[in-house]
């Protein structure tokens, strides 16, 4: 699917977040949403419209499909199934599709809360090479474990759980085992930011 956006439509920053479940990608991204102001800013998940049409299709709640509830854990594994099918087909598809349903391209400021694959992070910076930070979240098994998660085969073991466990060119990494390793990741990402 071919994707492009003109000149004023062009964010100034592209922030992509990446973390294992339970790093608390979803708590930064948030963080920097309010931090930036809505205005400005929007935050992008690109599971946002897999869910949509995988609710649609099998007549479940999208909106619980959002939240970090139990009722998305029971359809994980089918709707990661659902999804690789789609992305074999068209990589992009739904980075394109998650950047229309936010209305992305009226704020200057791209938070993408949920990057998984490779192919993710290559369709931000083939289109937004100079605007993209790529920011790994790290939290180690023991916080994520007391957060809620658990180790499950078949999701924890797949590439989206698993698809940028070897990537190396990150801008920043944060380590999120506490409120004031985070902090002091957050303020570096900020620094940088307003140094462009």
């Amino acid at each position: 699917m071919d994707f492009k956006t003109s000149d004023e439509e062009r964010p100034s920053v592209v922030i992509i977040l990446s973390g294992k479940r339970k790093c608390g990608k979803d708590y930064i991204a948030d963080w920097l949403f309010k931090r930036f102001g809505e205005e400005r800013a929007v935050i992008i998940r690109l599971s946002g419209p897999l869910k949509q049409q995988y609710a649609l299709e099998n007549n479940l709640n999208y909106e619980k499909l959002l939240d970090a509830s139990q009722y998305k854990e029971v359809f994980r594994e089918k709707m990661i199934t659902w999804g690789e099918a789609i992305r074999k087909q068209d990589p992009g598809y739904f980075c394109f599709h998650a950047i229309q349903q936010t209305q992305a391209t009226s704020k200057e400021i791209w938070i993408v809360s949920d990057a998984r694959r490779e192919t993710d992070i290559e369709f931000f910076l083939s289109r937004y090479p100079n605007e993209t930070l790529i920011v790994r979240i790290n939290a180690s098994d023991s916080v994520r474990k007391r957060r809620g998660w658990n180790y499950t085969k078949g999701i924890d073991d797949c590439e989206s759980e698993c698809g940028l466990d070897t990537y190396k060119n990150w801008n920043f990494q944060i380590l999120n085992d506490d409120n004031e390793q985070m902090s002091e990741g957050l303020n570096k990402l900020l620094q940088s930011l307003n140094s462009k």
